[in-house]
């Protein structure tokens, strides 16, 4: 289809990449993205807010244990089909489905949790475990 959006993926797992560059700019920010899915085409609208306290427990990598309540930013993940699906619907992030929430430290920006409907479990979180922090590049 035309794309009349911001930008165009081949792979759901980039939203995540999107949506805390999105989160970065603070709430009440939004874009819109088409994702070329194996076999249809979506339009998914992140929308940027606040996000509610997540309880918090990983490990970062040569640096320890972060447990406890954590303040977040939320990205909202609205997700249309594009066109005459050629099969069933088959956009999924991390195996998610339906109104998918991602909720990023306001400290660090790191996803803490994932939320959305899991297919024969219903609807669920997806929690950070560990990370191993790199130095950004310039």
């Amino acid at each position: 289809p035309t794309a009349a959006s911001d930008a165009v993926v081949t792979e759901p797992y980039l939203l995540v990449l999107l949506a805390q560059r999105l989160q970065a700019q603070g709430p009440d920010k939004s874009m819109e993205v088409m994702v070329h899915t194996d076999l249809n085409f979506f339009s998914v609208r992140l929308t940027s807010g606040n996000g509610i306290p997540i309880d918090a427990d990983y490990d970062v990598t040569g640096q320890g244990r972060v447990s406890g309540m954590r303040e977040t930013l939320a990205v909202a993940l609205q997700v249309s089909p594009q066109g005459t699906l050629t099969e069933d619907p088959d956009f999924s992030l991390l195996g998610l489905q339906g109104e998918i929430i991602l909720f990023f430290d306001r400290s660090s920006g790191l996803p803490l949790q994932i939320r959305g409907v899991a297919p024969r479990i219903g609807a669920t979180a997806i929690n950070l475990r560990s990370v191993t922090m790199r130095e950004a590049r310039q």
